[in-house]
């Protein structure tokens, strides 16, 4: 009959997911039963397309029939993609002790998400100054593409979260991280981290580039020179 083959497209194509079935088969007649094939398409998650490729022969004898296709099982989910930060910048320094944040996912689904940032001013955040998510509801969760539509949010949107009033930073340094879920509960992984430092005492028409702590020194590039374990960098060859 020559060659069937089964390819899977999860956005690119992954040829023969199945054995080649190549040759006569079991069905030796027109009577006999058809032959049974099942495939486990488990490794694919997403939207997914597939395809039957035959390779035919010349031969009135070389022909295929496919029949009673069937997709069974329970549909997998994807987790959204881990969130991108935009702003603030990272090691920014700002007068504003109530900051915007903004970042944004993408969802495999297209699915609309909830966000959650965490903001803490030990690196490991292990002592967290501030959990919100946007699915309690908090009202510092707006869409800044969507005319500040609230949650749930359009997938690969700007979200921008405002730490509210009576929660108000103190002078210091501290790091931030978001990540996303779907309607499924399929959590992202926490985006990167980013440092900002308030110091209500500056000029609250600009903010600026700054450096504190070891940690926000070795987010960087060091040439020549290495974080002290004091919150300092030493230079090379002192």
């Amino acid at each position: 009959m020559g060659d069937l083959h089964l390819d899977v497209n999860d956005g690119t194509w992954n040829n023969d997911v199945m054995a080649v079935l190549s040759g006569q088969q079991e069905q030796t007649s027109e009577t006999a039963a058809f032959s049974f094939r099942e495939v486990d398409l488990s490794a694919y998650t997403g939207d997914i397309g597939f395809r039957f490729r035959y390779d035919g022969v010349t031969s009135y004898a070389g022909d295929v029939c496919l029949d009673d296709i069937e997709i069974t099982g329970e549909l997998k989910n994807a987790a959204p993609n881990t969130p991108t930060l935009s702003k603030l910048f990272d090691n920014e320094r700002t007068a504003d002790n109530t900051p915007a944040f903004q970042f944004k996912a993408t969802d495999p689904d297209s699915d609309d998400l909830e966000y959650q940032i965490e903001i803490d001013d030990d690196y490991n955040f292990g002592s967290i100054n501030i959990t919100a998510n946007s699915e309690t509801p908090d009202p510092g969760f707006v869409n800044t593409e969507n005319g500040g539509d609230t949650h749930p949010f359009t997938h690969d949107q700007v979200i921008q979260y405002t730490v509210q009033g009576g929660s108000e930073l103190s002078n210091g340094t501290y790091w931030w991280r978001v990540k996303a879920w779907d309607p499924s509960d399929s959590d992202s992984s926490y985006s990167s981290k980013r440092s900002f430092t308030i110091n209500t005492a500056m000029d609250p028409s600009y903010s600026e580039w700054f450096q504190t702590t070891d940690e926000q020194f070795a987010t960087n590039a060091l040439n020549s020179t290495e974080t002290t374990g004091e919150d300092s960098v030493k230079l090379g060859g002192w």
